[in-house]
């Protein structure tokens, strides 16, 4: 709980009442404390209470009346937003690795990629699957995977793909980009071979078409033999390459984002896509080729993108300028590729995730520490506007390289931290 206020409302309708309020699933029992109480019209008292960590038994009663035996009540409980969801702790480990990828799947289970070697004690090779309460789902159990994954994505019909800088998984050789099937094993006839340099394949995502789009850094798909492609490809479903897909960017695309018309945002080093000059920003058309209405500007490099809602563009990275106007490491754009004026979150150390949230606000991770000069420790949550969102604030040790955000609302966060608000998370973390 920290240093955070729980409220409870209890309703009795006896002249008195005692109980305990339990905390969410972790076993432990606060007291309740009486600081006002009042009857509705009904004649029901109502009583609304402070929760202190004393695990001790209050009887209150109501004046007058002699005390009840204790009475069932009903207890409502609000969590801190940005507070850690205590029942969830994989505990990822070695020290010095972290987790770079995260998804969630729509039964709630939760697939995480990175450098890591053990989930929970248990030995996994850079890709694991967790239970929707942060158990290690023992029955997924990948063959080794050869070395980082640094993408994750599920398809429709619950395969897993895997991105990174691997060369073989289990085994077999399968470069860069491999499949999985619904429970860990791997998916033999999906072997595209991506050539990979630096970090390997660092986005995946699935198209509505069930076609896979990537991006990283490499300059072939197909084996050393395969056709050129630098650092931007699409896949058919099979795993054999779109060939008529090839944006041929100049430099690593490190970020990307599908929107619904089918359009694609990239962020990365580049400065040309297809021959044509676009600073580490740029669109594509579905079909691959160049969006040359869209032309951001950014002066370095684009390793975080999302689309809002209304189309808007947000986009994170090292970058201090877009379109010659100052921005320090996250901006919004227009759909048009302009700069949206009106949005200034000014963070202090580079932006490596960004998600929209259902309500619009918007979940950032990285290695900074302050937005808009409020100590704000490797995440953060922005209002729509670009504000801080000043009830949000989980506090982690060190950087943030993944978030996700359940159905639920609950954000997911991975990177290399070992503690969150004070309490011991090991590079994976669940907020409220």
């Amino acid at each position: 709980m920290g240093r955070h206020l729980i409220r409870v409302c209890i309703r009795c309708s006896g002249c008195g009442c005692r109980g305990r309020v339990p905390w969410f699933g972790s076993g432990a029992t606060y007291a309740i404390r009486v600081f006002a109480m009042r009857a509705d019209w009904d004649g029901v008292w109502h009583s609304t209470q402070n929760v202190t960590p004393h695990s001790q038994v209050v009887t209150f009663t109501v004046p007058g009346c002699a005390p009840a035996a204790e009475a069932t009540t009903t207890t409502t409980t609000t969590v801190p937003p940005g507070a850690v969801d205590t029942g969830f702790n994989p505990n990822v480990e070695p020290f010095l690795r972290s987790v770079l990828a995260v998804a969630v799947q729509s039964d709630g289970k939760i697939i995480i990629g990175g450098s890591f070697t053990t989930v929970g004690g248990t030995a996994r090779n850079y890709v694991a699957r967790l239970n929707s309460d942060g158990s290690l789902d023992t029955g997924f159990n990948p063959p080794d995977v050869s070395h980082f994954v640094r993408a994750v994505a599920v398809q429709s019909d619950g395969k897993i793909l895997i991105g990174g800088s691997f060369l073989t998984v289990g085994g077999v050789s399968c470069q860069g980009v491999a499949r999985l099937n619904s429970n860990g094993t791997l998916d033999t006839g999906f072997c595209p071979n991506v050539v990979t340099g630096g970090n390997g394949v660092e986005v995946v995502a699935v198209q509505s078409d069930g076609k896979i789009f990537i991006s990283g850094d490499f300059t072939k798909v197909g084996g050393l033999s395969g056709t050129a492609r630098n650092s931007v490809a699409r896949l058919n479903s099979n795993g054999s390459l779109d060939t008529g897909f090839d944006p041929d960017a100049n430099g690593a695309v490190n970020s990307a984002v599908l929107q619904s018309d089918g359009k694609i945002i990239i962020g990365g080093t580049f400065t040309t896509v297809g021959g044509t000059a676009r600073n580490r920003v740029a669109r594509l058309e579905s079909n691959g080729t160049l969006d040359t209405g869209f032309n951001p500007n950014a002066s370095s490099n684009v390793l975080a993108v999302a689309v809002q809602s209304d189309g808007k563009i947000i986009i994170g990275g090292n970058f201090f300028t877009v379109g010659g106007t100052a921005r320090n490491l996250v901006a919004r754009l227009n759909s048009d590729g302009t700069l949206d004026p009106g949005f200034n979150p000014n963070v202090n150390g580079i932006v490596y995730s960004a998600v929209v949230q259902s309500d619009g606000k918007i979940i950032i991770g990285g290695s900074f520490t302050t937005v808009g000069g409020t100590e704000r420790n490797y995440v953060a949550r922005l209002n729509s506007d670009g504000s801080l969102d000043a009830g949000f604030d989980p506090n982690a040790n060190e950087a943030i390289r993944a978030v996700a955000v359940q159905s639920d609302g609950k954000v997911i966060i991975g990177g290399s931290f070992t503690t969150v608000g004070g309490t011991t998370r090991n590079r994976l973390a669940r907020l409220s």
